[in-house]
């Protein structure tokens, strides 16, 4: 009996062992050919991807810097993540190889971002379409790269309704200037694409405040983190520009070790004088944020400009919900600020009166002055001749009346052109019309035929058609002619940039359209004020010199005076048709085009910072008579090199002859008017603007405060 039940139970758990096996075998060649299934999916999913994301790779040259640019292109309506992906996502990597040899090459910033909803309220950044990464190629890395077969591994997760990883590998050799492909690319880009690529770039200015922006971190009582900015838009940035897009956020957040930010919310109060940004974020280790010190970097879009930069924004402690509330419902002083503005409106405005009085004794300006004063000693010859005294001083008086009106009226329309341009983002500054080779070849006809006038090669009175025409027009006591004299002493007088000029010009071009037509307006009164008082007092007019024979041989100084604007209205002229040929001839020739001196440019300005280096830098133009006074009495003398020397200082040079976007750039984004512009960037990256005009004695002095 207990050997029968012995051997029951034994078959018994002989046969449960068995079939447990089989279960058991039956379970792993099922996850096997599972596993074999999907390894094999991803495979064919893998070969299938190169049409999703495409690569290739080239060398690009900026400035004489070279990188290695790895261009992608997606397929359409498909994206790929920024470094910071945002609420989900992966962001592209890259992987540089020689061999089983690991290099590292140092990106630059990548491009900006689009904002992509995925629902559910989560918002992903990235790139659609082509776009580019770029590495710097130095002198060491080229030596370890050159002539051999450099691998780019780029890791991306391409989005559309799902989301699908992949790689490309590509691989070539970089032989000089050039990026040899091992395999032919898989698309090409053309050279303007890529300079517009390479332009898009957002430029990280590495400072810690923008202009009406305030901040603050914030730990509430839930222990919940949060970043609240707030951008004032009623100061410099007007109500009126501003511009919201719903694809573009405020900031966007770097990614940063120890935080993590989730998606930011916009808030627009009622009065939509400020925009309100709140981020949530995260700690990897909340115990130790009271005593850590934040150094947090973002995309800044300018909702004015629409412009990108990189900004670093620094905190070393945590607010409380108390001090939130209030940076909430904190606005700006309205009667305060009001108060000052209408005080710096007054400011500016006067400034501008002087700066268009100072105008009028310009060397550009001063011919056609000498030619006014000349008319009007005619007009005095006739009043002697003519025995109606009364009649002839009303005469004078509608002569100075056009010659003011066309003045102002020039002016009035500078402001206009500028008004429009600055709605169309474009930077513009005073003299930008003598940039244009048309219109220089104009103004130089014009000036060359009154010169001729002068040496009595010939009379305009003998164009006869043209005197018919005004009095078959009713326009023959017009004063055209004054008129006219009025527009061509604005126009030769707009390149020259007289003390306060400057800095009026830089408030209007921050300031809303009226301010920009009274800062214009009461310039063209201060440059008409001389002729405004011979108007308004007319014994002034006893105390014009009393014809004779004298003006025979004034009207020749005239001429020679105006034959020699005209000569250098055509210098430039040629150098705006043949840029090339004049910029090299022309460059300094003294010894400060040395080693000391280079061209000025953004890279070069980061440089010098990196270097802990300061640096003299300026602004100038062929046009500009100013500059040309700056580079000559100043820059140019041995003691001036003597300062650089002495502090250890780099010159840059910028030239603003022709437009050049670059310059026109940093222009508006530091609100310089125009040429002369000169700057001291300290080594810590601190910006002095040293003003139009130029002493040596005026440099030291800021050079030495700067140091202390």
């Amino acid at each position: 009996m207990n050997s029968y039940k012995f051997s029951y139970e034994s078959s018994f758990s002989i046969k449960m062992l068995l079939k447990m096996l089989f279960l058991f075998f039956i379970t792993i060649i099922t996850i096997f050919l599972s596993f074999s299934s999907i390894y094999a999916g991803v495979e064919q999913l893998n070969s299938n991807n190169n049409d999703i994301v495409k690569t290739t790779a080239k060398i690009f040259t900026h400035k004489s810097k070279s990188y290695l640019a790895v261009y992608f292109k997606n397929k359409e309506e498909w994206f790929t993540y920024w470094k910071n992906p945002g609420d989900a996502g992966i962001p592209l990597q890259h992987l540089f190889n020689i061999g089983t040899e690991n290099i590292v090459l140092k990106e630059i910033e990548w491009p900006r971002p689009l904002q992509f909803s995925k629902g559910a309220g989560l918002v992903s950044y990235g790139y659609t379409g082509t776009y580019a990464i770029f590495f710097e190629l130095d002198d060491l890395t080229v030596k370890k790269i050159e002539n051999k077969v450099l691998t780019i591994t780029s890791k991306w997760l391409a989005c559309k309704e799902n989301c699908i990883p992949g790689k490309s590998i590509i691989s070539g050799k970089l032989q000089k200037d050039f990026f040899i492909l091992t395999k032919p690319s898989e698309f090409q880009i053309s050279e303007q694409k890529e300079q517009e690529l390479f332009l898009s770039i957002p430029e990280n200015i590495k400072i810690t405040n923008v202009e009406n922006l305030k901040y603050i971190l914030v730990k509430d009582s839930n222990r919940a983190y949060f970043l609240y900015a707030k951008l004032y838009l009623n100061q410099s940035i007007g109500k009126e520009n501003f511009k919201n897009s719903d694809n573009k956020d405020l900031l966007i957040p770097f990614p940063k070790e120890q935080i993590y930010f989730k998606h930011q919310q916009k808030i627009l109060p009622a009065n939509s004088d400020t925009v309100l940004v709140k981020i949530p974020m995260e700690l990897d280790d909340p115990s130790i944020n009271s005593s850590i010190f934040y150094n947090l970097k973002f995309l800044y879009n300018n909702p004015v400009s629409s412009e990108s930069k990189i900004i670093e924004l620094k905190f070393d402690h945590f607010e409380n919900e108390e001090a939130a509330n209030k940076f909430i419902s904190a606005n700006i002083p309205q009667n305060k600020s009001s108060q000052f503005k209408i005080k710096e409106i007054f400011l500016n405005i006067f400034l501008a009166f002087i700066g268009g009085i100072i105008l009028n004794f310009m060397p550009c300006v001063l011919p056609v002055i000498l030619f006014k004063l000349f008319a009007l000693v005619k007009y005095n010859e006739n009043e002697n001749e003519n025995e109606n005294k009364n009649e002839n001083k009303l005469n004078i008086k509608k002569h100075n009346f056009f010659y003011i009106m066309g003045t102002i009226s020039t002016f009035l329309l500078f402001a206009l052109i500028a008004i429009i341009l600055k709605m169309l983002g474009e930077s513009v500054g005073l003299g930008f019309h003598m940039q244009s080779p048309l219109f220089m070849f104009f103004l130089t006809t014009i000036l060359l035929l009154f010169a001729i006038n002068f040496f009595g090669v010939f009379d305009f009175k003998q164009f006869s058609w043209v005197n018919n025409l005004l009095s078959k027009n009713n326009f023959k006591n017009f004063y055209f002619s004054d008129f006219f004299d009025g527009i061509l002493a604005t126009l030769l007088s707009t390149p020259c940039s007289a003390p306060f000029i400057g800095t009026a010009l830089a408030f209007a071009f921050v300031s809303p359209a009226y301010i920009v037509f009274l800062i214009f307006l009461f310039m063209g009164i201060g440059f008409s004020f001389p002729f405004i008082i011979i108007s308004s007092f007319p014994s002034l007019y006893n105390l014009l010199p009393k014809p004779g024979n004298w003006i025979f041989y004034f009207k020749k100084i005239l001429g020679i005076t105006l034959f020699l604007t005209a000569c250098w209205t055509f210098y430039i002229f040629i150098s705006l048709i043949d840029v090339t040929t004049f910029f090299k001839s022309s460059s300094i020739s003294s010894s400060v085009s040395s080693s000391i001196e280079e061209k000025w440019s953004n890279e070069a300005l980061q440089k010098s910072l990196a270097r802990k280096q300061a640096v003299f830098f300026y602004f100038t133009a062929k046009w500009c008579i100013t500059c040309k006074a700056n580079e000559v009495f100043v820059i140019e003398t041995k003691s001036f090199q003597d300062i650089i020397k002495k502090y250890d200082m780099k010159i840059l040079r910028g030239d603003w002859t022709t437009k050049d976007k670059e310059i026109s750039k940093w222009f508006k984004k530091h609100n310089v008017p125009g040429v002369p512009a000169n700057f001291i960037q300290q080594s810590d990256g601190t910006l002095v603007n040293i003003g139009e005009i130029l002493t040596s004695e005026k440099v030291e002095n800021i050079i030495k405060l700067s140091e202390k």
